[in-house]
């Protein structure tokens, strides 16, 4: 008897400890899911800055652009739609992008490492070219090759040594991880995804086509 009663008390004090347990996974859950919630609510009013940047800091329309460069459809936002907005809009809007190599492009990473490490080296001067660059071309491996280096810093006339110590470098990753973070946080699922921030309101959608964009940056904010 006293052999079933402590068999009892053991089963008993077993299911109590994982009942507390699986309280106290509720309400860690509960609070992070609260916690979450309220970074997420606090973060889209506050975009991210960010230096590369067409376009002034203070334009009244702000797009957020991830970006990537084997992505065919980033290509045509890049080379048709960017162009159309920065003609419509002219001075009252600036295009951030945002770095988002995809897993499903391996060499995206790698080409993104050389667009900041150009940034890193002339600003924005050069970032842009690396951009129009690293489109048309593409890398040996997931990571640059040595003649992938210097033929990128032959082309952009980027002297070769500060860009190799870019990119040996942690910083420059650092960055890039950052912003595919922010799109993991966010819940980005494709690019070219884009953010219109205009009078104190965003939107996000995930479109290349101009004719789709259109609508989304009318609602908030219009050609005076």
């Amino acid at each position: 008897m006293q052999t079933h009663d402590r068999l009892v008390y053991a089963i008993l004090a077993a299911t109590g400890v994982a009942l507390l347990c699986l309280v106290f996974f509720a309400r860690a859950q509960s609070a992070q899911q609260i916690a979450r919630d309220a970074q997420l609510t606090s973060f889209f009013p506050t975009l991210p800055i960010t230096e590369h940047r067409r376009g002034s800091d203070t334009a009244p329309l702000q797009l957020y652009v991830y970006f990537d460069t084997d992505c065919p459809h980033c290509t045509r936002f890049h080379e048709r739609t960017l162009p159309e907005l920065l003609r419509r809009y002219k001075k009252d809007i600036a295009v951030s992008y945002l770095y988002m190599p995809l897993r499903s492009h391996p060499k995206a990473f790698g080409e993104a490492l050389l667009a900041e490490c150009a940034s890193k080296i002339g600003g924005e001067e050069y970032f842009w070219p690396a951009i129009d660059l690293l489109l048309r071309t593409e890398l040996q491996a997931s990571l640059p090759t040595s003649d992938d280096i210097e033929q990128f810093a032959s082309t952009l006339t980027i002297p070769l040594a500060p860009l190799t110590l870019c990119l040996s470098d942690a910083t420059a990753q650092t960055r890039i991880r950052r912003d595919m973070h922010d799109a993991i946080f966010r819940d980005v699922g494709g690019v070219p995804t884009i953010i219109v921030s205009a009078n104190g309101k965003q939107k996000m959608i995930a479109t290349a086509n101009i004719l789709k964009l259109q609508p989304v940056i009318d609602e908030l904010y219009r050609i005076k």
